[in-house]
C-alpha cells in the first residue's frame, strides 16, 4: 500500500497544480476583461472630449449663413430663428446654466434686451441645456425674453459651441454680428450700431 501511496502522490500534486493554473488563468482573464472595459471607457471619454473641443473651436463669424430653425420656447410658443417672417433682425443670447461667464453676462443681456425692445428687435435666449435645467435657470434669473433649447445638432449648425455668445441674425439667416464672450460696454454699442443699420459687427473672442 505504501508503494501505491508513492504512486498517487505525483498525481495529487498534478491535480493541485492544475487547479492553481486554472485559477490563475481565470484571474488573468478577469483582469484582461476589466482592462478592456476600462480602456474602452477611456477611449469613449477621449472621443467625447475631442468632439466637445472641436465644437468649441468652431466659432460663428459675421457673414456666416445659418439655417432656419423652428424652436419651442419654455412657455410652449414656437419661435422661428434664422428667418424673420415679420422682422428684419433677431438677436440671440446663447448660454448654458453652468457657465460663470454667462451669469456675468446676464446684466448686460438684460439691459440690452430692454434697449432692443424699444427698437422692436426680438430677442431669443438659447440654452445648451435641456428644459429640466433651463426652466429653473430662467425662473431663478427672471429672464424676460423667450428661451429655447434646440439641442446639440442645431448648436453645430450655428457654430455656437462656446458660451456666452451673442448674435444678430438677419431675416435671410445671415449673421450680422457675433461675439463669443462677456459683452463689454463697447461691444453693446457695436451691436446697437448694427441693429440700427450703422455698421456690421465683427467677431470678438472674449472670455
Amino acid at each position: 500500500m505504501e508503494g501505491f501511496g508513492n504512486l498517487f502522490e505525483p498525481l495529487g500534486w498534478w491535480c493541485i497544480m492544475s487547479r492553481g493554473v486554472r485559477l490563475f488563468g481565470s484571474v488573468v482573464l478577469i483582469g484582461v476583461v476589466v482592462l478592456v472595459v476600462v480602456l474602452s471607457w477611456q477611449v469613449r471619454e477621449a472621443r467625447a472630449e475631442l468632439a466637445s473641443t472641436r465644437e468649441r473651436l468652431r466659432v460663428v463669424a459675421v457673414g456666416d449663413l445659418v439655417p432656419p430653425m423652428d424652436a419651442i420656447t419654455m412657455d410652449g410658443r414656437v419661435v422661428r430663428v434664422g428667418v424673420g417672417d415679420s422682422v428684419a433682425l433677431q438677436v440671440l443670447f446663447v448660454f448654458n446654466t453652468s457657465c460663470p461667464y454667462c451669469i456675468e453676462n446676464l446684466p448686460r443681456w438684460r439691459a440690452l434686451a430692454g434697449q432692443l425692445a424699444d427698437l422692436d428687435i426680438p430677442v431669443v435666449g438659447w440654452s445648451h441645456d435641456p428644459d429640466s435645467l433651463a426652466g429653473p435657470y430662467v425662473a431663478e434669473h427672471s429672464l424676460q425674453y423667450p428661451v429655447v433649447t434646440p439641442g446639440p445638432r442645431w448648436r453645430q449648425h450655428y457654430k455656437v459651441g462656446r458660451v456666452p455668445t451673442t448674435l444678430v441674425v438677419s431675416a435671410s439667416g445671415r449673421v450680422r454680428y457675433a461675439r463669443a464672450g462677456v459683452l463689454s460696454e463697447g461691444a453693446v454699442d457695436s451691436l446697437l450700431a448694427v441693429v440700427r443699420g450703422d455698421s456690421v459687427g465683427v467677431l470678438v473672442r472674449g472670455n
